[in-house]
């Protein structure tokens, strides 16, 4: 089958009979499944499903470059080009999880893929069709993906997170050049939806502190820089306007929170004699000891004899406690270290901050240190306004991280009033996970959810 699509004379075609064949098979598989079943993992329950939503996929974006090379041209058939390029932009968007009219069988998307190239064979046939059915999707489907505009002044305090996945990542490398049968759903998706609308790609853990007292200077402190950290300036950076960082915090030494360090210089003013002010650090005493050895040259104070200079990071390094007692500043927030144990032999730090929002931010833990459970519960008369907490897998357990029972469970205990959740590896879902929180935080009365890399919380801290 060939179909034109467009203006009558604009002597464009578009070969579709494969893509329909393919379309015509899923959509006569799956008709029963889109109404009683979990869609999204239905399709990739067989090689052959997968097979055919990565030909939907492929269709979507063959279809999106035709029409925008026909609206650029100013063909005749511009305005069919506008409007099925706006469905296909919008239906690869994945929808916010505040929306209580779509099921998560409808936010996936293998549902929308179908949704869309079902949608060629019922073409509006007058201009005033065509504008319905565009302000039905433009009603349907949100513009943005739970970011904030970056097009707006950002005048107050804000959480940013820069990456809200483990240290390996997701998605997982593993399942993309070496992938099982059925293929990871989770990693497969990172093919065929771009990672700024993808909630299921996470970089390593990192936050960035936006403090901007009222009508004041921003001031922005980045917690952990891992080994994602150039992808997550390149991307959020970016995307939200972040010139520059004032202070780092380290939660502690290992590869995801520190790796990226060496990189700090892109975030820096240049120089090439180094001849710049050198950003705070604040670390505890072992992180300290131990990235002495990872990264000589930035410790390093005075050039040895002979040595050339070259460019690098400028760090103030400065020592900070594991005590809750011990707070410090960093470019004017007061901020509260809390110890707890990263596995059995391991001491790392989460973070306390906010004076009218009392926040509390924990991306590595396997137990709660009794002095900080307390310095952070409830019971004891210090509610969180927002807990932000680790929980590596969907399922089982770990020696050095919580896992999904136990921060569940630790978040019943503590009773924030708020809580979302980082540190993820590619067993989560996003989607499919965020519904069963919206059922468990109805049950317990503690508005939960996953964290998503890009995400912007305004905060008055």
């Amino acid at each position: 089958m060939v179909r034109k699509i467009g203006s009558k004379n604009n002597g464009c075609t578009f070969q579709l009979k494969g893509w329909y064949d393919a379309t015509h098979k899923v959509w006569r598989l799956n008709t029963t499944s889109i109404a009683s079943r979990d869609f999204s993992r239905d399709l990739c329950t067989t090689a052959d499903h997968c097979f055919l939503y990565w030909r939907l996929c492929a269709l979507t974006r063959r279809l999106a470059d035709y029409f925008a090379t026909a609206y650029h041209q100013k063909r005749q058939g511009s305005l069919y080009g506008w409007a099925y390029t706006t469905i296909i932009a919008r239906s690869l968007c994945l929808f916010p999880d505040g929306d209580s009219k779509l099921s998560h069988v409808q936010r996936s998307p293998s549902y929308r893929s179908l949704a869309l190239c079902v949608s060629f064979w019922i073409t509006p046939k007058s201009q005033q069709q065509q504008a319905a059915c565009m302000d039905a999707v433009g009603n349907a489907i949100p513009e943005n993906n739970g970011y904030s505009n970056s097009d707006e002044p950002h005048s107050s305090s804000a959480l940013i997170f820069l990456g809200t996945g483990c240290s390996s990542a997701v998605p997982n490398a593993i399942c993309l050049i070496k992938p099982s049968d059925p293929p990871c759903q989770v990693c497969v998706q990172s093919l065929s939806v771009p990672p700024e609308r993808n909630p299921n790609y996470r970089c390593n853990t990192s936050l960035l502190i936006d403090c901007c007292p009222s009508g004041g200077e921003h001031k922005y402190i980045l917690i952990d820089v891992g080994k994602t950290f150039r992808e997550q300036v390149l991307r959020w950076f970016t995307y939200h306007k972040i010139p520059h960082v004032d202070s780092i915090v380290l939660t502690h030494e290992h590869a995801d929170a520190v790796l990226g360090l060496d990189d700090i210089r892109a975030v820096q003013p240049f120089s090439p004699t180094n001849d710049i002010e050198p950003t705070p650090i604040f670390l505890n005493q072992h992180a300290m000891e131990s990235l002495k050895v990872k990264f000589p040259y930035l410790v390093q104070k005075k050039l040895k004899a002979g040595q050339e200079v070259r460019r690098v990071a400028q760090l103030d390094w400065k020592i900070i406690e594991n005590d809750c007692k011990s707070s410090f500043v960093a470019s004017g927030l007061e901020i509260v270290p809390l110890p707890v144990m990263h596995g059995e032999d391991y001491v790392c730090l989460g973070f306390s901050f906010g004076k009218n929002t009392k926040v509390a931010y924990i991306s590595d833990i396997s137990r709660f240190i009794e002095e900080t459970e307390l310095y952070i519960s409830k019971r004891e008369g210090h509610q969180l306004d927002l807990l932000i907490l680790d929980t590596l897998y969907r399922n089982n357990s770990h020696n050095t991280h919580f896992c999904f029972p136990q921060t569940l469970e630790a978040i019943k205990r503590l009773q924030p009033k708020r809580a979302y959740l980082i540190g993820m590896t590619h067993e989560f879902d996003h989607h499919r996970d965020n519904e069963f929180l919206k059922d468990w935080s109805k049950r317990e009365g503690i508005p939960v959810q996953l964290a998503h890399d890009g995400l912007r919380i305004p905060i008055h801290l």
